[in-house]
């Protein structure tokens, strides 16, 4: 409780000693490729509608330098978050010379709606070796799957092992888990983080590397799911547009979300406080 292990690993904001760790790393280059090709082959699909991407916990920018450069000549709008403001000023000059990166805090472990978010609005949500830090991971990724579009992905990388080198550095800037997952181990294993994935939506995901691929011994994963395929009927810029040709202007709402569940009381009626607060609070994203 001496000493900020931040400022340890960060002296005077410097990424000098960790740059060969999460930049370097022979999985943090494999991986990054993999995510990179996905994204490419997401974006090419999305066709001209710009391709809405939030990624969590983006601390250095290890992972987002290597995702903005890969999408370059796509239409995209990129919001990079960390829950430390410590890494956004550096963020901001890194990414300066994309005008389609905004910046802001975020916190995985709190309400999205009360950091200015709404359900179903982005098309990927990434996350490079955050949800490990989450204290409740199935509440995490239950409130970042809200945040994905019918047809979106979820993409995240994690550490599946333990890993001498993170316990003895990043480790000291985690939470304290508060879900009855990690009880025995600091990190999951790929079979756990694939039940995680599987209680969301028994649908085909992506898992790299392969049990088969020499790789998989170095216990780093890459984990792509797409979400909400059964409602991929229902987009909220359709609804928009139905509103806007069917409703007089005067009769339509200063606000829409397309939610994933209405929230209800204990007897199963429509729970109109709850829903009351569900308006998204202005956040700081630039």
């Amino acid at each position: 409780g001496q000493e900020d292990p931040v400022a340890l690993l960060f002296p005077e904001g410097k990424f000098d000693h960790v740059h060969t760790l999460y930049i370097e790393h022979i999985m943090a280059n494999y991986l990054n490729k993999c995510m990179c090709l996905l994204l490419q082959r997401i974006a090419e699909k999305q066709g001209s509608k710009p391709l809405r991407i939030l990624e969590v916990g983006a601390g250095t920018g290890a992972t987002t330098g290597h995702v903005l450069k890969a999408l370059e000549g796509y239409p995209i709008e990129y919001v990079f978050t960390d829950v430390a403001t410590f890494f956004i000023p550096g963020a901001k000059q890194r990414f300066a010379q994309y005008p389609h990166v905004s910046f802001g805090v975020f916190d995985v472990d709190q309400d999205y709606r009360a950091q200015g978010f709404a359900p179903n609005s982005f098309d990927v949500v990434l996350a490079a070796g955050v949800l490990e830090n989450a204290r409740d991971i199935p509440a995490s990724m239950r409130r970042l799957r809200e945040l994905i579009r019918p047809g979106g992905w979820f993409v995240f990388t994690e550490p599946t092992i333990e890993h001498l080198w993170i316990l003895a550095s990043q480790a000291f800037m985690m939470m304290e888990p508060g879900d009855e997952l990690r009880l025995e181990t600091s990190y999951l294993d790929r079979h756990d983080w694939l039940r995680q994935l599987q209680e969301e939506e028994n649908e085909p995901l992506l898992l790299l590397p392969q049990e088969d691929d020499k790789l998989t011994a170095l216990g780093f994963h890459l984990f792509a799911k797409r979400m909400k395929q059964e409602r991929l009927a229902v987009e909220a810029t359709e609804l928009e547009a139905f509103l806007a040709g069917q409703v007089p202007a005067y009769m339509l709402p200063q606000h829409l979300q397309v939610v994933d569940a209405l929230p209800l009381t204990g007897n199963g009626k429509v729970d109109r406080r709850t829903l009351a607060k569900w308006r998204p609070a202005a956040n700081g994203t630039q």
